[in-house]
């Protein structure tokens, strides 16, 4: 398994604020209206690491976007997906998260049923190209210090070539949504831009991507290289490596990949 996060905060705003600091009440996921992705600005500056990081105190605002796709009927079909998702649901309910439309948000692809009182037609809440992509940004609206995200994503991952030159193996990783055959897949780079570089400071997202090609799913600035000892399964070793084109955003974030970027 991977570790990805991003602790460090950026001396410069660069984004317009859209998604704000401020105390912004949650919008329900069929209200919220997205917008067409644009990637953000990006320059290199120079950016110090600091280690003694204040403590963050809680808001006890918790948020979640759920995707589960099991691909049903076509040839590139999974099992669990789904079942994963709404495991995932039940312990973040368990452990303080609100199960309703302004606070999770469940896209599956076998009998999606938007939450009680949530309204919305049931193809809203579809793991579709465009659902999922308006849910990272409804994930992230109207976060500010003290709040905790969380996104999880079960499906399938692949890879395809980076156009940009700013990875080091020459590849992308992607995540398939369920109309991906006419849609298209989605990028580690929207993801990264439409969900973490967004990040006001001191809101906290943690990420599971239960897919192939996900070691680097987000394309934070650095991975957790773990090296066991097979004599003892309790000595476990580990590395911070900073990425060869390091992506920072002002928020804490944090990734748990099922698979390297490779496999």
């Amino acid at each position: 398994n991977r570790i990805n996060n991003s602790y460090h905060h950026i001396p410069e705003r660069f984004h317009d604020g859209r998604y704000g600091s401020g105390d912004v009440p949650w919008m329900p996921f069929h209200q919220f209206q997205s917008q067409k992705y644009k990637p953000p600005p990006t320059k290199m500056i120079s950016t110090p690491l600091t280690s003694n990081h204040s403590p963050i105190n809680a808001s006890g605002r918790r948020k979640a976007l759920l995707i589960g796709i099991n691909y049903t009927n076509t040839r590139a079909s999974l099992r669990g997906c789904v079942n994963d998702a709404m495991k995932i649901k039940g312990l973040l309910v368990e452990n303080g998260f609100t199960d309703d439309a302004a606070h999770m948000t469940l896209l599956i692809d076998e009998t999606p049923e938007p939450h009680a009182g949530g309204g919305g037609a049931v193809s809203s809440y579809l793991p579709t190209k465009a659902n999922i992509v308006k849910g990272l940004q409804w994930l992230v609206s109207g976060s500010r210090k003290g709040d905790v995200l969380f996104f999880h994503f079960s499906g399938h991952g692949a890879q395809v070539p980076d156009a940009t030159g700013q990875e080091a193996d020459g590849l992308n990783e992607t995540i398939l949504p369920l109309d991906y055959q006419k849609a298209g897949m989605i990028s580690d780079d929207t993801i990264w831009g439409s969900m973490v570089y967004p990040l006001a400071e001191g809101v906290r997202l943690t990420a599971l991507m239960d897919c192939c090609h996900s070691g680097t799913g987000l394309d934070l600035p650095f991975e957790c290289q773990l090296k066991r000892n097979l004599s003892s399964v309790n000595n476990t070793d580990y590395q911070w490596v900073e990425d060869i084109n390091p992506a920072h955003s002002r928020g804490d974030v944090v990734l748990l990949s099922g698979c390297e970027d490779a496999q």
